[in-house]
């Protein structure tokens, strides 16, 4: 046996032969997901999905857990492509396009590639980016995804973006903002994510907008609609509310920043592989699922259409031998209208021979004697 084919002997595992079983079965998406779910089991690399509404910080976070300013990040709607940053000694941007190709860019020209600024209306036609970096906490096996900003103005088809990285991440990290606090529409995105058998971080960003009396008040009303948002899904509580300034983390530090990210990278250190296992297991039963329903679909749809088909050859077999008892009813008739018709020209015949051979004597008479 070769050695490469022992390494893949080895290493495999009812959960991963599940998952090549899986591949073989799905099409398209599924397939993408399912090959990108084996390569993060291979690496045991947590896919991480910061998530939040617009304006919100979530660049701003990651570039500070990161400690440097990696992805772009601003006051208004930036991020427009979903954008994962992994772990690489060779610093780099990987470009997928919706068409299918990709490209190789610097990091220097994510700006161009992942903002409305740089790329209005995602006109370049670009389904995701990968950014490779090097970070301690991407080395401790995190990728972290940054994703457009929900409810923006500027990414009207942000639900359906947001609900395919959800069906991807292992983990997730809500961020909040104490000005303004948590909205209606944060706290029903706070509400799927609950629901998912997922580890859930919860930031208050921007605690530096409030004075110390202010963000208390804030934080307490954020907590308790955490607290009542997470119960509803019947989900244990995470590990609880981070008020925080990621800017002033990154720039100078921050003690909200600093207790959010000893917190997470001791998650890391201690649960990244069984939960990456559990979430892998989930995402399988769901994709499963889902094929199931297609295949239970589709069946349905034959056997309705063969039992309308052959509905449709029963009619049709009637109206042919309905056409036969016409064709054989009508075989006398049709003899006996024939028979009757020649009796009549064979009349005809007898009664008109005679005047016609009058007729052309008579003429003939004329034209000779002329």
């Amino acid at each position: 046996m070769r050695p490469e084919a022992a390494s893949r002997t080895a290493s495999a595992t009812p959960l991963t032969t599940a998952l090549v079983e899986l591949t073989r079965l799905g099409t398209g998406q599924n397939r993408e997901q399912l090959a990108m779910l084996r390569d993060r089991l291979a690496g045991t690399r947590l896919r991480v999905a910061v998530v939040g509404e617009a304006t919100r910080g979530k660049s701003t976070l990651i570039n500070a857990l990161l400690g440097q300013a990696v992805l772009p990040a601003g006051e208004t709607p930036l991020t427009t492509v979903v954008t994962t940053v992994r772990h690489g000694q060779d610093p780099h941007a990987q470009v997928r396009f919706l068409d299918g190709h990709g490209e190789r860019h610097p990091p220097g020209a994510l700006a161009g590639l992942v903002t409305e600024a740089g790329n209005p209306g995602n006109h370049r036609r670009i389904a995701s980016v990968t950014v490779y970096a090097e970070a301690a906490v991407l080395a401790a096996g995190a990728e972290l995804v940054d994703t457009p900003g929900t409810g923006s103005v500027l990414a009207p088809g942000d639900g359906e973006t947001i609900g395919q990285v959800l069906d991807t991440m292992d983990a997730a990290v809500v961020v909040l903002a104490a000005d303004p606090p948590v909205s209606a529409g944060e706290r029903d995105l706070l509400g799927r994510i609950a629901g998912r058998p997922v580890a859930t971080f919860v930031v208050l960003n921007k605690a530096d907008h409030l004075d110390a009396a202010g963000l208390a008040r804030v934080t307490e009303f954020t907590r308790q609609v955490v607290t009542d948002t997470v119960s509803r899904t019947g989900q244990p509580a995470g590990p609880g509310l981070y008020p925080m300034s990621a800017s002033a983390a990154l720039e100078a530090g921050d003690p909200g920043f600093t207790a959010f990210a000893a917190d997470f990278t001791a998650y890391l250190a201690t649960r990244r592989a069984a939960d990456l296992a559990q979430s892998a297991i989930a995402q399988a039963r769901r994709i499963a699922l889902t094929l199931l329903a297609e295949a239970t679909a589709a069946r349905r749809a034959g056997r309705s259409r063969a039992t309308e088909t052959a509905a449709r050859a029963e009619q049709f077999s009637a109206r042919l031998a309905a056409a036969a008892k016409g064709t054989r009813d009508g075989v006398p008739v049709v003899n006996g209208e024939s028979a009757r018709l020649l009796f009549a020209l064979n009349d005809a015949a007898d009664t008109d021979v005679p005047r016609l051979r009058r007729s052309v004597a008579s003429r003939l008479d004329v034209m000779l004697d002329g």
